[in-house]
């Protein structure tokens, strides 16, 4: 299991026992993205954040933000860590991600509102074990808003 918070609301993720998971849920507040990323994330990283213009710059700094909390918590990694280490390529077509880990994995970076960004990092020994598994989300005591909106799916592609 995985648990994380953020003004107000809680994501809690749960995988079978063959797999390692975490989840991270963030609030879209302003600030500095460009400067914490410069200070804490990959260099490449924090240079591709730097070229863009905001809001775009603050909503991708938090789709990089909860991705990397996410693998922290799967992989047990310290934070800081994870931000440094576990590093997201924009290529075309979508994210790309290297993390220090020879485990396949999915994740998924998620809109459950306009305000909100959420991550949610699956692992495992053989990528087939990810393969058949669906995200199921409910959200309580509020009756769901409909789907929640994909932001990016990304993928070790390995056997």
């Amino acid at each position: 299991t995985s648990l994380s918070h953020s003004h107000g609301h809680v994501a809690l993720g749960i995988a079978d026992r063959d797999l390692l998971i975490g989840v991270d849920i963030e609030y879209l507040r302003a600030r500095n993205a460009s400067g914490i990323a410069e200070l804490s994330f990959d260099p490449d990283e924090a240079e591709w954040l730097a070229r863009l213009q905001e809001p775009e710059r603050l909503l991708r700094f938090y789709e990089l933000w909860t991705l990397k909390e996410a693998f922290a918590k799967a992989l047990t990694l310290d934070l800081l860590t994870a931000l440094r280490h576990c590093r997201v390529h924009a290529r075309e077509g979508g994210l790309q991600a290297e993390v220090p880990s020879d485990l396949a994995w999915s994740a998924v970076i998620l809109a459950p509102r306009t305000e909100f960004r959420l991550a949610i990092v699956r692992m495992a020994s053989d990528q087939r074990l990810l393969e058949g598994e669906q995200l199921k989300t409910h959200e309580w005591p509020e009756p769901s808003r409909g789907p929640w909106t994909v932001i990016s799916r990304l993928t070790s592609n390995r056997t």
